[in-house]
């Protein structure tokens, strides 16, 4: 308890303490022709067996919006970049766009992107028998009370407050912002 009295310093994981946690879709953005259901259609589907929240965002706007999925074949999840799985019988790959770009589906991911990065939100990109579907934007909300309890460690002598993350630094710039 001597210890715990003495500290002057934390570190917080982004993730489930300064944030919710929970995923949530923020945008659809398919490309020229592919509408905005067949998007979120064929990302759904396709992460239909993953636990990632990702996966839960996808299939919990899918159902509030009356989107059926359809039962993936042959689902394969890379961790930290992607899945893979035969939707409609047409392969489909759902992640970042490095991981996309080294399976061989030829776009230019980034420059489909009209966000400002510094919004921070966590990107994925689809494809669909090799061809480019578009990206899903989606964001990780800050806990309401994060903010009010950092400014209070700081009222009380500590000297340093970090986070980590595993997510991309304009995501965690953003939520560095709003917490202070």
């Amino acid at each position: 308890l001597e210890l715990a009295g003495r500290t002057n310093a934390y570190v917080f994981d982004k993730t489930g303490t300064v944030t919710t946690g929970e995923l949530a879709v923020s945008r659809l953005a398919p490309i020229d022709g592919v509408k905005p259901a067949e998007l979120l259609r064929t990302a759904a589907s396709a992460e239909k067996y993953s636990n990632h929240p990702t996966a839960k965002a996808l299939s919990t706007l899918a159902a509030e919006a009356g989107v059926p999925l359809v039962e993936p074949v042959g689902f394969a999840e890379t961790a930290g970049r992607g899945v893979t799985a035969k939707v409609d019988d047409e392969e489909v790959l759902v992640g970042r766009a490095k991981w996309l770009q080294d399976k061989g589906i030829e776009a230019d991911f980034q420059q489909s992107v009209d966000l400002n990065e510094t919004e921070g939100f966590s990107l994925i990109f689809v494809s669909r028998a090799g061809k480019f579907l578009g990206w899903i934007g989606l964001k990780d909300e800050t806990r309401k009370e994060a903010k009010e309890s950092l400014a209070g460690l700081l009222e009380n002598d500590i000297r340093r407050i970090a986070m980590v993350s595993g997510d991309g630094r304009p995501v965690a710039e953003r939520v560095a912002r709003e917490i202070g």
